[in-house]
C-alpha cells in the first residue's frame, strides 16, 4: 500500500492531501476534500505473464460552455501505465525509464501535444 495520504503537487495549486477513500483488490482510490481531485493506481495481470500498473490522476472543475455559457463539470485525467513481462527488468531499470519519461515531459512538450503535434 502507498502511504497515505498522497501528496501531489499541482502548479499553481500547492500540494494536495488525498486520503484514501477505496481499496479492493489490487487497487486504491485516493480524493480530496473537495472531489475536485483524484488518483487511482491499479495493478492486473494481463495476455498471459505481463502485469499492468496504472496510475490516474484526475481533475475535476466547472467549467463554462461557449456556446451556451452554462457552466457544468468537466474532468481531465493524466495517465502513466506501466505494461512489464513479470520478469525480465529490474525495478531499478523500470524507475530509470520512467524517470526519463517523467522528465522529458516538459511543460514545451505538453503543450506541442496539446496542440496536435506528433
Amino acid at each position: 500500500m502507498l502511504t497515505e495520504p498522497l501528496a501531489p503537487t499541482v502548479t499553481g495549486l500547492g500540494t494536495l492531501s488525498l486520503p484514501r477513500v477505496k481499496s479492493q483488490n489490487f487497487s486504491s482510490s485516493y480524493q480530496s476534500a473537495d472531489g475536485n481531485f483524484l488518483a487511482e493506481v491499479s495493478h492486473q495481470k494481463i495476455s498471459g505473464k505481463r502485469i499492468r500498473s496504472v496510475f490516474k490522476f484526475t481533475q475535476r472543475a466547472v467549467v463554462a460552455d461557449p456556446l451556451t455559457a452554462a457552466n457544468d463539470y468537466e474532468l481531465l485525467h493524466v495517465y502513466t501505465v506501466v505494461e512489464r513481462p513479470e520478469v525480465g527488468f529490474s525495478v531499478a531499470q523500470i524507475q530509470n525509464l520512467v524517470g526519463g519519461h517523467q522528465a522529458y515531459l516538459t511543460s514545451a512538450i505538453v503543450a506541442k501535444l496539446m496542440g496536435g503535434e506528433s
